[in-house]
């Protein structure tokens, strides 16, 4: 059965949330729903990787604090059957909105990481806690998140379902043959992807990388893309560790997955993800994977090291070691793609389908 459906976002900029809201978007348009995004801003990157069958639509606010009135409007106006916000605000906001719109669509929230920690904005925690429980469905991308909300929210169990992200289609494994220029031959190559905040802990992976170096038999050298209020942090720490040389920031970049496909280790070096697209991204291409056993989903994703080896957070003699390992004796490529299958956009889409109501 067709539905109407809207996900909204605060914006299309190159992200996780933001890559999965494109994916499943995409998805639900080619599975016969007729389907909207919904932004705060119309900027990002990701906006260009919509199909020509979802309407963006834009609120007109400034801000997402802002956007409870205007949803609640949008709400009345739209008619949607099924509105899956993503990521805690938008969360929030539509669980507020649907209140005062005099409206009842389906609101299915969406929990991407676990929220007791020291890494978001403090409203953003307090606030699930208390709301989530007025959501129809709530969506939680790994089994450690969706037990953490049944834990933390003391939402109805029966209320509360994990869907994995939204991640891998075909357009992953058609990689360009092109070697991106950073690449140096003859040379080893660990890449790290993602936006540069403590979160990420990118510096764990330089202090790693530092050590590495002086004690490897092969030339190797470190490429971390992405941006962020750390760029200019990881980028001293490199020169001060006297291995800015080999350590490369080329930004946000069109194509990520070329950068995968041709990296020796793919390393994930976070205090804390609720999945870890990226590491599932790296994989699909084929390439070996090194990871944090952070909460919530690096350990599911590479069920308990079988695919990739764990280490502890901030630990760069641990990730150093486990480095060398992978570098020496990489899991073969057709496994990785194999078990990266589990993360198919089809799959995950049609979970969200099993839950919009009749």
């Amino acid at each position: 059965m067709s539905s109407k459906v809207t996900l909204f976002i605060g914006d299309l900029s190159i992200g996780g949330a933001e890559r999965v809201t494109v994916n499943l978007a995409n998805q639900l348009s080619e599975n016969g729903h007729q389907v909207e995004v919904l932004v705060i801003s119309q900027q990002g990157k990701l906006i260009n990787e919509l199909s020509p069958d979802v309407r963006l639509s834009v609120l007109p606010v400034n801000r997402m604090l802002w956007s409870i009135i205007p949803l609640a409007k949008h709400l009345r106006q739209s008619q949607s059957d099924v509105i899956i916000p993503m990521m805690a605000g938008p969360n929030i906001l539509t669980i507020l909105s649907r209140k005062i719109s005099l409206t009842s669509p389906q609101v299915i929230v969406t929990e991407h990481i676990n929220r007791t920690n020291n890494y978001h904005n403090e409203l953003h925690d307090i606030f699930p806690k208390y709301l989530y429980k007025y959501a129809d469905n709530v969506v939680g991308v790994s089994e450690g998140v969706t037990e953490h909300i049944k834990d933390w929210a003391k939402i109805d169990p029966d209320k509360v379902t994990t869907i994995y992200n939204p991640v891998v289609n075909e357009g992953i494994t058609k990689i360009s043959p092109q070697t991106p220029s950073e690449f140096k031959r003859n040379s080893k190559t660990i890449l790290g992807v993602g936006r540069h905040t403590p979160q990420k802990d990118f510096k764990t992976l330089i202090r790693s990388f530092a050590i590495l170096s002086k004690e490897y038999s092969e030339d190797v050298q470190l490429i971390i893309l992405g941006k962020g209020e750390c760029t200019s942090e990881y980028k001293s720490l490199a020169g001060r560790l006297n291995i800015r040389e080999d350590v490369y920031f080329p930004g946000f970049v069109d194509d990520p997955f070329q950068y995968m496909s041709n990296a020796d280790v793919f390393c994930l070096s976070s205090r804390l993800e609720g999945l870890a697209n990226v590491l599932i991204e790296a994989m699909a291409c084929g390439t070996p994977v090194v990871s944090t056993d952070c909460p919530s989903g690096p350990a599911e994703v590479l069920k308990n090291g079988k695919y990739g080896k764990l280490v502890p957070i901030e630990d760069p003699e641990a990730m150093k070691s486990a480095l060398i390992t992978t570098l020496e004796n990489p899991i073969s490529a057709e496994k990785l793609k194999k078990r990266a299958q589990d993360f198919s956009i089809e799959e995950s889409t049609k979970k969200y389908e099993a839950l919009f109501e009749d």
